[in-house]
Formats: C-alpha cells, structure tokens, sequence
C-alpha cells in the first residue's frame, strides 16, 4: 500500500533551525508545505524538491484558522494518506522513509496519532547545522502534538499550535465526535533553545513557571546526532 505523507510547518525567521529541520524531514515525507510569518529572509526563492513555501503576515491570534484554510485551500486532506503539523523545533524520531512509512502501518485504522515532546538541548548555543550534538530527555514529557490519518477524518481543526483539535460532526463544529485516538510511545525531540538570544527572549515573553519545564535539564539524557552528513545518509 502506497501511503503518501504531509508536512505542514509555520515558522518566523527560522534560521538557527531550518537546514537541519528540512533536511531531516525531507527524506521522510512526500511534501512539505511550509508557511513563512513575514520571515526578514525570502524563503520563497529557495529551489528545494516537493517543497512548497508560502508567505503571509497574519497576526498571532488567528494562525490556527489560517493554518485550517491552507489544508483546505491546497487539497492536502484530498491529496496525502497522513498530515503531521509541526513547528520548526519539532524533529520526528524516525530516520528513512521505509521505517516511517511502517510506523505509520499502525495508525491505518485510527484517525489521530499522539507523540509526546522529549526536549532536547544543544551542546554549543548556535545553530544546529554548527553545533549539531543534542542532549535530548530519555523520559517523555506531558506537552502532546498530534498527527491526522486523513482518510479517516471528516473536517478539523487543528488549534492551539497543533496541541489539540476540534472535528466536526455533519459539517458542524458544534457538534463534535472525538475520533480514535491511538497514543504512541514514540516521541517528538523538541529543541526549545539553541541560543542565548533566543533563551532571553523566551525568559521574557514566558511566565517563569510555564516556561520551567522547558529550561531545567533533567538528569536522563542521551545523545543525538544532527549533522548533516547524518541527517542526509
């Protein structure tokens, strides 16, 4: 069975993570569509393989229907099997086409698919094509994403970044029918920060209490390797 897989990504100025996230993620899925938040850079002008870019300048506060209207708009429950929404510091665990597209075997008779967030932290505070060593978390967090089996979906959407989702029942969305739910234990490596510009920044913009789980580095750690010449073998 041929299963044909999305990537759907929104970012803003996206350079400590986007060669290393897209050469990641390039060898596993069929497409990525990516949605560029007025970027300082043209991300557009890139000339990258089944990859489609789109720019925009919508405020925060209404990403979430935005991101809604561009599945609609651009076919993707219509054209693929599976849609996985994540941000730009988000990287899936597995590494080859083969052994996502078996993974993804298992979620034929489910709807929704779980991961749960293992956060990562860099060894060097630069970006992750210069210092590619992550000490990422053994113990899965409680922070979940989701992923859609799109043939067994009707209309959704996908709120609060990907956190969670509202499905429609009928076309109504105040009707709702939660749909199968398998939960994974396989997790999403999450890299909150890779620099101290960006720490200081999300110091700021955070309350301190939300943001601790993301800054304390636990005791459990392992190690990935983010190279190039490793995330393109």
């Amino acid at each position: 069975m041929e299963i044909k897989t999305a990537l759907l990504c929104q970012f803003k100025d996206p350079e400590e993570y986007f060669a290393s996230f897209h050469a990641h993620h390039a060898r596993i899925f069929d497409w990525i569509f990516y949605i560029d938040h007025n970027s300082k850079k043209e991300y557009r002008a890139l000339d990258l393989k089944n990859t489609k870019i789109y720019r925009t300048d919508i405020e925060n506060f209404t990403k979430d229907l935005f991101l809604a209207r561009v599945i609609q708009d651009i076919r993707i429950n219509f054209d693929f099997n599976f849609l996985f929404i994540l941000d730009i510091d988000e990287f899936l665990p597995q590494t080859g086409k083969l052994s996502f597209d078996e993974f993804l075997l298992g979620y034929l008779n489910s709807a929704v698919g779980t991961l749960y967030w293992r956060n990562g932290y860099p060894l060097l505070m630069a970006p992750l094509i210069d210092a590619p060593t992550i000490f990422a978390t053994k113990q899965l967090g409680n922070t979940k994403k989701l992923f859609y089996n799109l043939k067994r979906l009707g209309s959704f959407f996908p709120k609060e970044g990907n956190h969670n989702a509202d499905y429609s029942f009928l076309g109504q969305t105040r009707i709702q029918i939660r749909p199968h739910r398998q939960k994974e234990s396989r997790s999403l490596l999450h890299l909150p920060i890779i620099s101290k510009a960006q720490l200081y920044q999300k110091l700021h913009a955070y309350p301190k209490d939300d943001f601790r789980a993301k800054i304390d580095m636990p005791q459990d750690l392992e190690y990935f390797d983010l190279t190039p010449e490793s995330l393109l073998n």
